[in-house]
């Protein structure tokens, strides 16, 4: 059985929204997950969500271009949680919900408390990252 049928395996059983490139590395070599995620991107049933970061693809009915099956606060979540990262309210979401303000916060961030992160996270843009 060759690496991309395995992820391919992988990802249908598993049915997560997130996965991280690691979790690959037991199918064959590097290089070989490497080249089979291109191929899974290139077939449509994966999208590149950040770096080592991979979520299922599905098909835009807007566009007709390939795109996470889940939105990127999800995916976020899902994402740090995979890294170990512990996330809090951010600042804009903590006035929200305790009256001070009506204003619906207008990106995407996770508050990662003391972490420091260096991947960059999103799909077709970054998501942000906002510290204690």
């Amino acid at each position: 059985m060759e690496i991309r049928d395995r992820i391919v395996r992988s990802i249908t059983r598993k049915r997560e929204s997130v996965y991280l490139r690691k979790e690959f590395d037991k199918f064959g070599s590097r290089a070989g997950v490497n080249r089979a995620l291109s191929q899974l991107i290139t077939d449509g049933k994966v999208v590149r969500v950040g770096t080592g970061l991979y979520a299922p693809a599905k098909k835009s009915f807007l566009t007709g271009n390939f795109i996470p099956t889940t939105t990127d606060l999800e995916f976020g979540n899902l994402a740090l949680k995979k890294l170990g990262v512990e996330v809090f309210p951010t600042r804009a979401q903590e006035e929200y919900n305790s009256g001070k303000t009506t204003q619906v916060p207008p990106s995407i961030a996770f508050n990662v408390g003391k972490s420091r992160i260096r991947r960059r996270i999103g799909f077709n843009g970054r998501v942000r990252f906002e510290k204690n």
